[in-house]
């Protein structure tokens, strides 16, 4: 959320003032804060969280006991190239190392390459497919319905005015009711 409102107030304003690059459009600009959006969820909560303790989680020793019979119900059912199966590796995730110095050349990248590349191709044709809904959606959506397109007209308020005359600010920027919800 900093960079885009660095970007609409700072960033725009500064390169229609310098006028030696062209300052982005409303277009170009509703682009970049809707990729923004999008993208902010792959490193936080999406994938950080929830994807890396995923490729461990099935063969961990600690959860694959006899009484969960997961040697039986679950993992024969499993696409083992998308989990580590290295117990040890699994022992050492969980486990963390004991200090972190040189942390770079003690992770076993070679086990965990595979696993979350293959993952990322799903996560990438998530993202696909959510982009394609939206754009088929969006037109219909933003000419002939009468609800508003969430993701566009959330940005469009903190977009500075196109006509010349009016300003650099954006018209919402300068009012109380932004600024104490800010």
């Amino acid at each position: 959320f900093g960079f885009m409102l660095l970007l609409a107030l700072v960033v725009n304003p500064l390169l229609r003032a310098i006028r030696l690059i062209a300052p982005l459009n409303r277009g170009e600009t509703m682009t970049v804060f809707a990729a923004l959006f999008v993208s902010a969820g792959i490193s936080t909560f999406g994938l950080a969280e929830q994807l890396v303790p995923l490729v461990a989680a099935p063969f961990n020793r600690n959860w694959n006991i006899p009484q969960a019979h997961w040697d039986s119900d679950v993992l024969p059912h499993l696409n083992k190239a998308l989990y580590i199966t290295d117990t040890e590796a699994i022992q050492q995730f969980r486990s963390g190392f004991p200090e972190a110095t040189d942390l770079w050349t003690r992770i076993p990248w070679g086990l965990w390459a595979r696993p979350i590349a293959l993952w990322l191709i799903f996560v990438f044709a998530i993202y696909l497919l959510f982009y394609s809904l939206s754009g088929l959606l969006y037109d219909a959506w933003a000419h002939r319905e009468k609800l508003v397109f969430p993701l566009a007209r959330l940005h469009e308020a903190g977009l500075p005015p196109e006509a010349e005359g009016k300003g650099v600010v954006p018209e919402v920027c300068r009012t109380g009711a932004f600024w104490v919800g800010f």
